[in-house]
């Protein structure tokens, strides 16, 4: 009779970077084949990021794929989607902890900082978050269809801050932004008056080289702008962020197309509008 398992023993055991490593069960016979084992190892090492069918041709059975599927998810090892991130070396890190523990005992100066950063929404939105339902075989539905253009996807580039309760002018940023333009399109315009009208406020930005380059250092230093050190590769540390994700969720939920990016201009400051007030 052939050698059957007994799948309701099999079991998540450790992992180790991205592998998991699986304990099988032990022989038993005459059992039914819905409890048969795909695997016959008594471990099987598998790479978090392969595919069901993947893994089923590295192990060379003739089980089904759905024996692998069905039998990782009564490990709990369901497919979800990947946390995406920026690529940090160990200094990235190193500087981001030390940067945490140097505020993490601020309280009341949190009031006077101000977060500013530049965004990008687009007139359409393929993010992943779009789904669409239909029954099989309504794929090539015109109503199921999102339309997509092959190559970059025109948009509005936008540039604003936030406070304590306190919002700056969304600014609308056409082409590529240097020094120069920062300054005089950005700086000069709306973030220093803005400083200004904030007694004690601390300027916080990121490291890219429009903002750090000598001239836009010495401008601040004329102006006496205080800044805040702000660690490199750390978005996600900056709470406008999170603004301008709920911004784009709200876009990418609105049925309305947007025709110019001078109209998405206008619904992203509705936007800005909305979440703050």
């Amino acid at each position: 009779m052939k050698t059957r398992y007994d799948t309701r023993a099999t079991g998540y055991r450790f992992h180790e970077g991205d592998k998991v490593w699986l304990w099988n069960p032990t022989r038993r016979n005459r059992l039914s084949p819905k409890l048969q084992s795909p695997w016959d190892d008594p471990y099987t090492v598998l790479n978090r990021l392969n595919h069901v069918v993947r893994i089923r041709k590295s192990l060379k059975t003739k089980h089904k794929v759905v024996h692998y599927d069905r039998r990782l998810l009564q490990c709990g090892l369901r497919a979800r989607t990947p946390l995406y991130r920026i690529p940090l070396t160990h200094d990235h890190r190193r500087l981001r902890l030390q940067w945490a523990n140097q505020h993490r005992d601020w309280r009341a100066d949190w009031q006077h900082v101000v977060f500013s950063d530049e965004s990008r929404f687009n007139l359409w939105y393929h993010d992943g978050r779009i789904r669409v339902r239909r029954y099989a075989g309504e794929r090539h539905l015109p109503e199921c269809i999102i339309e997509r253009h092959s190559g970059r996807t025109p948009g509005v580039m936008v540039w604003g801050t936030i406070a304590y309760h306190r919002r700056s002018q969304l600014l609308r940023i056409v082409g590529n932004l240097n020094s120069n333009r920062y300054i005089r399109e950005v700086l000069q315009p709306e973030a220093v008056p803005f400083l200004q009208s904030l007694p004690g406020a601390v300027f916080q930005q990121d490291n890219a080289r429009p903002h750090t380059a000598r001239i836009v250092k010495s401008f601040f230093a004329a102006q006496q702008v205080q800044l805040l050190p702000w660690p490199a590769c750390s978005p996600d540390m900056s709470p406008i962020e999170h603004v301008w994700d709920v911004i784009g969720r709200r876009l990418a939920r609105d049925p309305r197309p947007v025709a110019s990016a001078g109209l998405l201009g206008g619904r992203v400051w509705k936007r800005v509008l909305k979440f703050l007030l």
